[in-house]
């Protein structure tokens, strides 16, 4: 867009550069959005998407920026900087730019070697679209920062002969490790996570909580699989279909699973589940 001044002593017309224009902006956050378990941010980034086709970076406080900006309009991003396991891409295209979890490799003592991923923490994000910037004007823009990582909390309540559990661990199955950073959209890859429940289950009960963007979506199922090892090298693999429990979490889930440990007529353990249960997904845990 060209404006154009005619000068008082003649006819001759040019445009302004527009890019040598300053506008003062100055953007606030407002931290109400996020769970119990976080705290704001001090080390945020704000992406300024210009209609121009060029992006100004500025770095903000937990309080938001205040600065000047080429006047025009925007798609604007903000994100954290101290995001954890978190690796931002694409941060060059408003509509593509994502997070992703980084993967690991991991196995059990029974099973091949596979790909899991580093479980997601402190992933704030807030955005808008088509915000005008005018010149001669200061404005004010007031951004709320989501928590995109949600939080399961898990319980395991053992009955039975629990000495004999030299260790356990758990997958959660076909979670996606990807989404959108202007609409939360998650994307289809998928990757399961791992977590070492206990590694010498001398206890009745153990509690671990496992962070993740959501469900794949195109994946109907989501599964917590336990792999036993127990004492006497035998070894013991139980799949529940957790599905109810994973997909569409608000916030947060929180799941109590209930498990026997017993010995077979032949003289091996084995487990197996008495029940399961999950409360309100949208409750937000302390």
């Amino acid at each position: 867009m060209f404006l154009f001044t005619l000068l008082s002593f003649g006819c001759t017309k040019r445009p302004l550069d527009l890019s040598k224009q300053e506008a003062k902006i100055s953007v606030s956050f407002q931290w109400d959005k996020l769970p119990s378990w976080d705290t704001p941010s001090d080390s945020m980034k704000l992406y300024f998407y210009g209609e121009d086709g060029n992006i100004y970076i500025k770095d903000a406080t937990s309080d938001g920026f205040t600065g000047t900006i080429p006047p025009q309009t925007y798609n604007i991003l903000a994100v954290n900087k101290d995001s954890k396991r978190v690796i931002y891409n694409n941060l060059d295209n408003y509509l593509t730019a994502s997070a992703v979890s980084a993967s690991k490799q991991s196995s059990f003592s029974h099973t091949k070697s596979d790909s899991f991923f580093w479980q997601p923490e402190r992933v704030y994000v807030a955005s808008i679209s088509n915000f005008s910037i005018i010149n001669g004007q200061k404005q004010s823009l007031i951004l709320t920062p989501e928590e995109y990582a949600k939080k399961a909390t898990i319980k395991f309540v053992f009955s039975g002969d629990i000495n004999s559990v030299e260790s356990c661990r758990a997958v959660i199955s076909d979670l996606s490790i990807r989404f959108k950073l202007h609409n939360g959209e998650l994307f289809t890859d998928k990757e399961n996570l791992y977590s070492i429940i206990k590694d010498s289950l001398n206890v009745s009960n153990f509690e671990l909580s496992a962070f993740f963007f959501g469900v794949a979506p195109n994946n109907n199922t989501s599964k917590l699989i336990l792999n036993f090892t127990f004492t006497n090298g035998y070894n013991k693999e139980i799949t529940i279909d957790a599905s109810s429990a994973f997909k569409n979490v608000v916030i947060a889930v929180n799941v109590t699973v209930y498990i026997d440990v017993f010995k077979e007529a032949e003289g091996g353990f084995s487990a197996r589940i008495k029940s399961w249960v999950v409360t309100d997904d949208n409750v937000i845990l302390k």
